[in-house]
């Protein structure tokens, strides 16, 4: 069966991985800002999940010194609960990337869904990593998921590195400040069209390419994801 074979017009399944670097420099107002985010998350999906005919499953992966995820597994807009998440060590981007690669499989996280859309990935950043980021990144940019993933960085502050964040989104457009967050309207709709094209599209038999069409129905969760940053 392939990846597609139970994608139907309802309760289809969206995974939203949060990637968030919590290092030294993220204390204060920073990590504040990140926490209030999160805190938006469950409210605002419950009450649009059955507007949208979308499941949300929402995971967080923290990376400092390491990475972490905050739940064993991805949960329901329902079933998360606010993460508070605190600041301190380093910024090992790199390994958030080879870990991130490891769950986006149908042998870890997309096993846990029958019907699934391509998922959100959303990376916060306040400053350079202190980590080899590029291997992992290239070994991230192998898998298949994070392909057809709609993927955004959001950038905290001034020491920022953006050129790490659009090595990961491959698009200047997909950064975003996080006070200009508004334009991530724009970033989302310009992303679900390219899912129409074949080059947006993994190329092995998980997917059938008789299914694309379904995929217009993601235009319909678009403003979802904007009102869960904002």
């Amino acid at each position: 069966m392939g990846i597609l074979d139970t994608f139907s017009t309802h309760e289809k399944t969206v995974l939203i991985v949060f990637i968030i670097g919590c290092p030294d420099s993220m204390h204060g107002t920073k990590i504040g800002s990140v926490n209030q985010a999160l805190r938006k998350v469950s409210p605002m999906l419950e009450d649009h999940s059955s507007i949208y005919d979308f499941e949300f499953k929402i995971a967080v992966l923290k990376y400092s010194t390491g990475c972490e995820w905050m739940q064993n597994e991805p949960k329901t807009s329902s079933e998360f609960q606010s993460i508070n998440l605190k600041a301190g060590g380093k910024a090992e981007l790199g390994s958030a990337f080879l870990e991130l690669n490891n769950k986006l499989s149908t042998e870890q996280f997309i096993k846990l869904f029958r019907n699934y859309a391509p998922p959100v990935l959303i990376l916060f950043s306040d400053c350079d990593p202190t980590d080899d980021y590029q291997s992992g990144l290239k070994k991230l940019k192998e898998n298949r998921w994070y392909k057809a993933a709609l993927k955004i960085a959001v950038y905290i502050g001034s020491d920022a590195n953006i050129e790490v964040l659009k090595d990961f989104t491959n698009s200047w457009e997909s950064v975003i400040e996080l006070h200009n967050i508004k334009k991530i309207n724009t970033l989302i709709a310009g992303h679900i069209k390219n899912y129409d094209s074949d080059s947006s599209l993994p190329k092995d038999s998980d997917w059938g390419n008789s299914n694309r069409g379904k995929l217009n129905n993601m235009k319909k969760y678009e403003q979802v994801i904007l009102r869960l940053l904002i």
